[in-house]
């Protein structure tokens, strides 16, 4: 799992998939968390369970477009893998895509309701102090968004090499999220 975490994070459509998704989460303002949680959540025509089916969301909005072109691969990548979801998560700690879509989907994992489980856990060691290829892992424990069934958490820093805006240096790359 860790070997095929890293081959994803390293695949420049990993980035181009977190940058755009994050874009389109952030166009939404103060309402992306309801109206994406309304629109893949709440009102999504699939059964929980099969929520990932629904590939994109009724609207205009750049979101409903990223995911639309990014939501198929990762929900495959995942699905291949047997991995129970697959989760981007941005700087500011906002799950900007789930391919389950389950309660966690567009909350934001440093304020939020899961702010104390295992997944934030392993995100935040990851947005403060992000070092490239190293994961950050949570063991098993009852996790309410997964119908409370256990799950454990592996998550992988993301970077985009150097960037003329960043204070770092251009050997240490620029964190841009988080794949989980």
């Amino acid at each position: 799992m860790r070997r095929d975490l890293h081959l994803l994070a390293a695949g420049p459509a990993m980035l181009e998939a977190l940058h755009t998704l994050g874009q389109g989460y952030a166009r939404l303002g103060p309402a992306a968390q309801s109206r994406l949680r309304q629109t893949y959540v709440a009102a999504n025509p699939q059964p929980l369970g099969e929520r990932d089916r629904l590939v994109e969301g009724a609207g205009p909005e750049a979101y409903h477009r990223a995911h639309a072109r990014f939501h198929p691969w990762l929900r495959e990548w995942a699905r291949t893998r047997a991995w129970g979801d697959l989760l981007l998560v941005d700087l500011r700690g906002n799950v900007v895509d789930s391919t389950h879509k389950q309660g966690d989907f567009a909350t934001n994992l440093l304020t939020g309701p899961w702010r104390d489980t295992g997944l934030a856990r392993v995100v935040k060691p990851l947005l403060d102090q992000p070092v490239a290829g190293v994961a950050s892992f949570a063991g098993f424990a009852f996790y309410a968004p997964n119908e409370y069934r256990p799950a454990s958490f592996l998550a992988l820093p993301l970077f985009d090499g150097f960037s003329v805006e960043s204070p770092h240096p251009p050997w240490s790359g620029v964190g841009k999220g988080v794949v989980w």
